[in-house]
């Protein structure tokens, strides 16, 4: 968790408050560890009301934490001991990007804490969720997750902290179950700035859909791991067959211009993008592309960021690809 409110969220300038974990054995399905540590917030101390509301978590408790450097040591220090000195894999798992190609690596990066090799890569369990049933909208929730699936929760409060590392164990212990690869890995480049990363974005938008029905209206798709010179021609070829709405191309960039592999997509119709979601995997120059869905509300996020100058490019006036 992160802190929220006041002049934190003006400036872009939100900390790590809370860093959880829990551990699960690939092979049994178990949870082997679970800690959580409160880390002391430095660049804006005060937590808002907001914040404290929204966490759970007391003035008091934070003014007694850690810093972010104790406590990034510390996890290090626990995957030495578990993984590392015993010639053990292991894999970070995520709910959605932000935590670790954000919220992370920006107040380490503003803080002087060195992230070692393993923060830069990491599966996002709703990315893998959508690759396993990428005819299903992506729940919004862990909650809304786990029903999918039929896994029960001890507590219906997974909104973030321990309790929702909790439900994300359960979660992915049930997709590996259900044969789940987990194998799609995101990897963060070296020069990757995380502050280019679209913070109205980072919300997931609740959909009024229950698990595995589908809305009508989800015909946009997020496409991860473009090459860097790609264009809207070659968007348009890749997706041959398949119609774009005019206008409907959206390339992720950085603050400086450049393509940060990212774009959106919007489709005609649901046909259209059922079947954009089935070039997944598929080559683009001397790249593979993940294709997944996503929300229009994560392409207008997107787009306002644009308008605020936060990197980002729209491709107006295209028409669909048959």
């Amino acid at each position: 968790q992160v802190t929220s409110g006041g002049e934190a969220d003006e400036k872009g300038e939100q900390e790590v408050l809370e860093f959880p974990w829990v551990v699960v054995d690939v092979e049994t399905k178990e949870v082997t560890d679970e800690q959580s540590k409160l880390v002391k917030p430095s660049m804006h101390p005060t937590l808002t009301p907001e914040c404290i509301s929204s966490t759970g978590i007391a003035q008091e408790s934070a003014d007694g934490a850690e810093g972010l450097q104790g406590v990034v040591q510390e996890f290090n220090a626990v995957l030495y001991r578990s993984f590392t000195a015993n010639n053990k894999d292991f894999c970070l798992v995520t709910w959605g990007e932000a935590p670790l190609k954000r919220w992370l690596r920006a107040d380490a990066k503003r803080k002087g804490v060195k992230l070692v090799a393993h923060y830069s890569k990491f599966l996002d369990i709703r990315a893998e969720f959508r690759r396993q049933k990428p005819s299903v909208p992506t729940p919004a929730t862990i909650g809304d997750m786990a029903t999918h699936l039929g896994v029960e929760l001890e507590s219906e409060d997974v909104s973030g902290g321990l309790t929702a590392c909790k439900g994300m164990a359960k979660v992915i212990a049930k997709m590996l179950q259900d044969g789940a690869k987990c194998s799609a890995t995101v990897n963060i480049p070296e020069d990757f700035d995380p502050l280019s990363f679209p913070v109205s974005s980072l919300q997931v938008v609740a959909s009024s859909a229950r698990p595995g029905e589908p809305t009508e209206a989800q015909t946009v798709v997020k496409l991860r791991g473009l090459p860097y010179t790609a264009n809207d021609i070659e968007v348009i070829e890749f997706f041959s067959g398949c119609a774009i709405s005019a206008g409907g191309i959206l390339f992720v960039t950085n603050p400086d211009g450049r393509n940060n592999g990212e774009a959106f997509v919007r489709f005609e119709s649901r046909e259209d993008y059922n079947n954009a979601l089935k070039k997944d995997r598929e080559r683009m120059q001397r790249r593979y592309v993940e294709v997944f869905g996503s929300t229009e509300a994560d392409m207008e996020a997107c787009r306002e960021n644009i308008a605020k100058g936060h990197g980002g490019r729209v491709v107006g006036g295209v028409g669909g690809a048959q």
